[in-house]
Protein backbone atom coordinates (compact mmCIF):
# COMPACT_ATOMS: atom_id res chain seq x y z
CA UNK A 1 0.00 0.00 0.00
CA UNK A 2 2.24 2.37 1.06
CA UNK A 3 4.10 1.80 -2.43
CA UNK A 4 1.38 2.14 -4.42
CA UNK A 5 1.12 5.30 -2.17
CA UNK A 6 4.50 6.71 -3.30
CA UNK A 7 4.42 5.57 -7.15
CA UNK A 8 0.96 7.65 -7.65
CA UNK A 9 2.50 11.21 -5.50
CA UNK A 10 5.64 10.59 -8.15
CA UNK A 11 3.51 10.19 -11.16
CA UNK A 12 1.21 12.89 -9.99
CA UNK A 13 4.47 15.48 -9.25
CA UNK A 14 6.12 14.24 -13.12
CA UNK A 15 2.92 15.34 -14.80
CA UNK A 16 2.79 18.22 -13.31
CA UNK A 17 6.51 19.30 -13.79
CA UNK A 18 5.91 18.37 -17.19
CA UNK A 19 2.54 20.17 -17.71
CA UNK A 20 4.16 23.11 -16.48
CA UNK A 21 7.45 22.92 -18.50
CA UNK A 22 5.54 22.47 -21.62
CA UNK A 23 3.55 26.10 -20.94
CA UNK A 24 6.44 27.83 -19.69
CA UNK A 25 8.92 26.77 -22.78
CA UNK A 26 6.80 26.54 -25.20
CA UNK A 27 4.37 29.54 -25.20
CA UNK A 28 0.49 29.47 -27.11
CA UNK A 29 0.02 32.33 -29.54
CA UNK A 30 -1.73 34.70 -26.97
CA UNK A 31 1.24 34.66 -24.98
CA UNK A 32 3.71 35.46 -28.04
CA UNK A 33 4.39 39.24 -28.18
CA UNK A 34 3.57 40.72 -31.79
CA UNK A 35 6.91 42.31 -33.18
CA UNK A 36 7.13 40.91 -36.54
CA UNK A 37 5.16 42.56 -39.51
CA UNK A 38 2.99 40.34 -41.61
CA UNK A 39 2.68 40.14 -45.44
CA UNK A 40 -0.60 41.76 -45.32
CA UNK A 41 0.22 44.57 -43.38
CA UNK A 42 3.48 45.34 -46.31
CA UNK A 43 1.00 45.60 -49.13
CA UNK A 44 0.79 48.63 -51.55
CA UNK A 45 -2.72 49.54 -52.32
CA UNK A 46 -2.40 51.40 -55.31
CA UNK A 47 -4.31 54.48 -55.79
CA UNK A 48 -7.01 54.79 -57.62
CA UNK A 49 -7.51 57.45 -60.60
CA UNK A 50 -10.90 58.20 -61.22
CA UNK A 51 -10.94 59.38 -64.77
CA UNK A 52 -13.55 60.84 -67.00
CA UNK A 53 -13.59 60.22 -71.18
CA UNK A 54 -10.36 58.54 -70.32
CA UNK A 55 -9.11 62.12 -68.85
CA UNK A 56 -7.93 62.05 -65.26
CA UNK A 57 -10.40 63.69 -63.18
CA UNK A 58 -7.78 64.88 -60.03
CA UNK A 59 -5.92 67.78 -62.59
CA UNK A 60 -8.70 69.67 -63.83
CA UNK A 61 -11.71 71.49 -62.09
CA UNK A 62 -14.63 70.43 -63.95
CA UNK A 63 -18.15 72.32 -63.73
CA UNK A 64 -21.45 70.43 -64.99
CA UNK A 65 -24.22 72.21 -66.36
CA UNK A 66 -26.32 71.73 -69.74
CA UNK A 67 -25.92 73.61 -73.20
CA UNK A 68 -28.92 75.86 -72.99
CA UNK A 69 -31.24 76.04 -76.30
CA UNK A 70 -30.09 78.16 -79.16
CA UNK A 71 -25.95 78.48 -77.20
CA UNK A 72 -23.15 78.15 -79.07
CA UNK A 73 -19.81 77.04 -78.51
CA UNK A 74 -18.17 80.81 -78.66
CA UNK A 75 -21.13 81.71 -76.11
CA UNK A 76 -19.68 79.11 -73.48
CA UNK A 77 -16.03 80.25 -74.39
CA UNK A 78 -17.03 84.08 -73.68
CA UNK A 79 -18.68 82.98 -70.36
CA UNK A 80 -15.67 81.01 -69.12
CA UNK A 81 -13.30 84.64 -70.64
CA UNK A 82 -11.36 82.01 -72.27
CA UNK A 83 -9.69 83.83 -75.28
CA UNK A 84 -10.35 83.99 -79.23
CA UNK A 85 -7.46 81.79 -80.38
CA UNK A 86 -8.63 78.88 -78.00
CA UNK A 87 -11.95 78.73 -79.60
CA UNK A 88 -9.91 78.21 -83.31
CA UNK A 89 -7.94 75.90 -81.71
CA UNK A 90 -10.83 73.61 -80.29
CA UNK A 91 -12.39 73.89 -84.15
CA UNK A 92 -9.56 72.41 -85.97
CA UNK A 93 -8.00 69.80 -83.71
CA UNK A 94 -11.48 67.96 -83.25
CA UNK A 95 -12.38 68.50 -86.78
CA UNK A 96 -11.80 64.55 -87.29
CA UNK A 97 -13.43 63.74 -83.90
CA UNK A 98 -16.70 65.13 -84.26
CA UNK A 99 -18.93 68.00 -85.71
CA UNK A 100 -19.09 71.18 -83.54
CA UNK A 101 -21.79 72.16 -85.82
CA UNK A 102 -24.86 70.16 -83.88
Amino acid sequence: MKKILIYSSVTIIVLTLSFLSFYLFFPTKENIPFTEKSAADSIIVPQIIRKLYDIPMDSFNIEYGKIKRNQNLSEIFDQYNLPDGSLNQVLNTSSGVFDLRK
